[in-house]
């Protein structure tokens, strides 16, 4: 299974657990520091991604397949919450030219402990409708200054969201390169021009101005640079014209395009398989990345549901139960692109390739017991649809895959003739309403 980006096979989780169980009084952040280094999982910047870690180990102790030591209690008292009193700021009454403003200084705030970052907070808290966060994931913050009257300003960078329907379109990047590259896109997040400064294009220009270094600084704080910006405009409180003024909105280049849709490398044999598949569907599906498991559960009963009546749409095949889900998207079987066209020629492939199984298993082991591969319901109903009455055990496979074919048109004119796939398929697309007759006369009779 994933988490976190990570793939955790039951070996990993075992030798976790051996870890634990040898190191009863090991802390839960000692214990994912040593995770980090075991499995080499470290950031761009070289640092142990411990956190990423530590929420992993917790969701396999949530689910039960990991225990953790217990959670220590810190010994330490909460220190009191600094207010942005503690480091008061004039906050200038200025209607100038941006020129009159004299030198306009961006400066980085280099830790959250520092007077600055005390400053950021009190501004935000006072000024900035959205206060001062917190932020997600990897950040930088800035604050705006003028040589002649002080603050003015403050905004921030920070991660990107993770799914977003109008950018990830406006990318066209899959959902592995999304994964891959989403850190190379950052947000926005705060911008603020202290209310009382009234000074045009001030706005333009410091954004015009971070992004300017924003690549360096996000390099030598993160270890790598940002390859696209966006931001948020609440329309009801803003415009949002100073976005514009900074061009903000212009089409992606070709080569940033190329950066964020570059589809990460895979090493040979590096997707794993379900360890111990239930069925043929998982066995099949099981190494297809939808990196998330709910999805791959649904592709699970679309097939098992599609290949039990394979005639059939795929809304009428899985009786609109994963139809309806709107995570799927499959109800009309959109083939208007080549993402949806490779999607739904895998499933109607691998169906195929289920049918062509079953022919050849007529063929090949035509004297084993039917309920290998048909379930109880099913040969009852094809033996009595064959013979008219219901069968006392299973009859063997190429008696069952005999009635199929002939339900799907097969005339069997010698003795070496056996039906094709062709005939296959008609009947297996039969069987489901045949069944589904039979069924509805012995609940009326009931």
């Amino acid at each position: 299974m994933q988490l976190s980006g990570r793939e955790f096979t039951g070996e990993t989780i075992a030798r976790i657990e051996e870890m634990v169980g040898a190191n009863p009084t090991l802390s839960r952040r000692a214990l994912s520091l040593r995770v980090c280094e075991w499995l080499q999982w470290r950031s761009i910047n070289g640092r142990l991604k411990e956190v990423s870690c530590r929420k992993a180990l917790l969701e396999l102790n949530r689910r039960g397949l990991l225990t953790l030591p217990a959670a220590e209690k810190s010994c330490f008292k909460r220190s009191r919450r600094r207010s942005f009193m503690d480091h008061p700021v004039d906050v200038p009454e200025v209607k100038r030219t941006l020129r009159e403003l004299g030198e306009i200084r961006i400066v980085a705030v280099s830790s959250r402990y520092s007077k600055m970052s005390q400053i950021w907070n009190g501004l935000m808290e006072r000024f900035h409708y959205l206060g001062k966060g917190p932020l997600c994931g990897a950040q930088i913050r800035y604050l705006v200054e003028s040589s002649r009257y002080g603050w003015v300003g403050a905004l921030a960078f920070s991660s990107a969201q993770w799914r977003l329907q109008e950018r990830d379109t406006y990318i066209g990047w899959t959902e592995a390169a999304r994964r891959a590259h989403l850190n190379q896109v950052v947000c926005n997040s705060r911008f603020l021009i202290l209310p009382s400064v009234q000074v045009r294009n001030l706005a333009s220009h410091v954004l015009s101005r971070c992004m300017t270094r924003l690549g360096s600084d996000w390099t030598e704080r993160y270890g790598y640079a940002p390859v696209l910006a966006e931001t948020f405009v609440d329309p009801s409180r803003l415009a949002g014209t100073c976005y514009q003024a900074a061009n903000w909105l212009y089409p992606i280049s070709d080569h940033r395009k190329q950066v964020l849709c570059a589809e990460p490398e895979v090493a040979l044999c590096s997707s794993l398989g379900p360890e111990a598949p239930s069925d043929w569907t998982e066995e099949e599906f099981g190494r297809v990345q939808f990196f998330d498991q709910r999805l791959k559960e649904r592709l699970f009963r679309l097939a098992t549901d599609f290949f039990a009546e394979p005639g059939e749409l795929i809304p009428q095949s899985s009786n609109g139960s994963v139809a309806k889900k709107s995570g799927c998207r499959i109800e009309d079987r959109r083939l208007d692109d080549t993402h949806s066209l490779e999607a739904s020629l895998a499933i109607d492939l691998v169906v195929a390739w289920r049918v062509y199984w079953l022919t050849m298993m007529g063929r090949e082991k035509p004297d084993s017991p039917c309920d290998q591969i048909l379930s109880e319901e099913e040969w009852h109903v094809l033996s009595a649809w064959a013979t008219g009455k219901i069968a006392d055990k299973a009859p063997s496979v190429q008696q069952a895959m005999h009635w199929i074919g002939k339900m799907g048109g097969w005339l069997a004119r010698g003795k070496q003739d056996q039906p094709g796939t062709t005939c296959m398929w008609r009947g297996l697309a039969r069987l489901p309403s045949i069944i589904q007759v039979s069924l509805s006369s012995q609940s009326a009779r009931r």
